[in-house]
């Protein structure tokens, strides 16, 4: 079972890589966890200039969310790198 703790580190390491304030929102009592940035005066919108109304989701898919985003994010970064070595 995923941790609060757990999803914290993984945006925080998501924040790191992508150079974004992002955050990881709870509200049990509105379904769950979402992901949003943080932007000028503290305004909330959604991450990656998203809608910042997206689905809610629990703890178990919001971890899958939160992993794919960082292997995608991951893997632009390696394969960004590979072109520039190749060229």
């Amino acid at each position: 079972m995923i941790t609060h703790k757990e999803i914290l580190q993984k945006v925080e390491y998501l924040k790191k890589l992508t150079g974004l304030n992002l955050q990881a929102e709870y509200a049990s009592c509105y379904g769950g966890w979402r992901l949003i940035a943080i932007g000028e005066c503290r305004a909330h919108r959604g991450c990656f200039d998203r809608n910042p109304i997206h689905p809610r989701q629990k703890a178990k898919e919001f971890n899958q969310y939160i992993t794919g985003l960082i292997a995608g994010v991951v893997y632009q970064k390696y394969d960004a790198h590979s072109e520039e070595k190749n060229a």
